[in-house]
């Protein structure tokens, strides 16, 4: 279903820059044979293979993360089980390092670092919350 869903996308004239694969729920959507057409497919078309982990995260498991993605990521809201209050996290692979240095580039520009008083508000907002719910 993927090589067909890539390769109709690719005839049809659009260009695919990168395929998100969504784990809903914690739930692993693509199995490892997937992912490696998938991978062959990206190579072939010179897409990036994005993998949307969100909620596969629990903090006494170690996060398994595809060989085939070119970028993890990993959120941490406070409906979290295991939450840093909001943010997340991109994980990439060593052979990723230019794409993660353009992405820490990227996000150096946009984001300024909160200072340790916003912080501590965003735990008494979280701690506030969790207690009136």
């Amino acid at each position: 279903l993927i090589k067909k869903v890539v390769e109709e996308t690719i005839a049809s004239k659009h260009t695919i820059a990168a395929f998100m694969v969504v784990n809903p729920f914690g739930i692993q959507t693509a199995t490892q044979e997937d992912m490696k057409q998938l991978r062959l497919l990206a190579n072939k078309y010179t897409f990036d293979i994005l993998d949307d982990s969100a909620e596969c995260f629990i903090q006494a498991q170690p996060l398994e993360c595809s060989p085939d993605c070119d970028v993890t990521f990993i959120s941490f809201g406070l409906i979290k089980a295991s939450t840093a209050l909001g943010g997340g996290v991109a994980i990439f692979p060593s052979k990723q390092k230019p794409l993660s240095k353009n992405m820490r580039k990227l996000h150096e520009s946009l984001y300024q670092y909160q200072t340790q008083r916003e912080y501590l508000l965003r735990v008494l907002r979280a701690f506030f919350t969790k207690i009136i719910a």
